[in-house]
């Protein structure tokens, strides 16, 4: 979406960018294996944890982390090409993205759920030009580790007390 709304490319170079100008950066680090793995109104919320040059960049700018999690984002829209992208995707581990999403009722527009956002606890990175794997690796867990802690703290609050949430890669 260009700069439109604040949007950009994930790019490491932009990113690094905006880290410059002390701006607040919110990435959903998920990509395309999280969106195989999501399921409308499934009782398992899969999380993608497999990307971890967010967590490298922080530690390189001195970046603080904020984890957070958004609650029935997942139940948003359904996906009627889901079972052939999956398809795709596990014979040729290409994913093809069809972009045409629609609700439960098979119209183009949202589920309209409203979506809650919970914060986790700031996770203080001390800059490291030359991160060693070990520290991006610690920092990873404990990103993730803050984020099943919000989940669980919020899950009942929300109308997610039936779910539970599942790291995949």
């Amino acid at each position: 979406c260009g700069m439109r709304g604040g949007c950009m490319p994930i790019e490491k170079k932009r990113l690094i960018q905006v880290m410059e100008t002390k701006q607040s950066v919110a990435l959903m680090p998920g990509g395309v294996s999280e969106m195989m793995w999501c399921i409308p109104r499934s009782k398992a919320i899969n999380v993608s944890i497999k990307h971890k040059g967010f967590v490298r960049v922080a530690i390189q700018q001195g970046y603080d982390l904020v984890p957070v999690f958004l609650f029935h984002s997942n139940d948003h829209y359904d996906n009627p090409f889901r079972d052939f992208q999956q398809w795709t995707y596990d014979k040729t581990g290409v994913p093809v993205g069809i972009p045409w999403f629609v609700n439960r009722w098979r119209f183009p527009v949202s589920n309209r759920n409203p979506v809650r956002v919970a914060l986790g606890k700031r996770l203080k990175v001390k800059q490291n030009q030359s991160p060693s794997s070990e520290e991006v690796d610690d920092l990873h867990r404990l990103f993730y580790e803050e984020v099943a802690k919000i989940f669980n703290k919020y899950k009942e609050e929300f109308g997610y007390g039936d779910r539970t949430l599942t790291y995949v890669v």
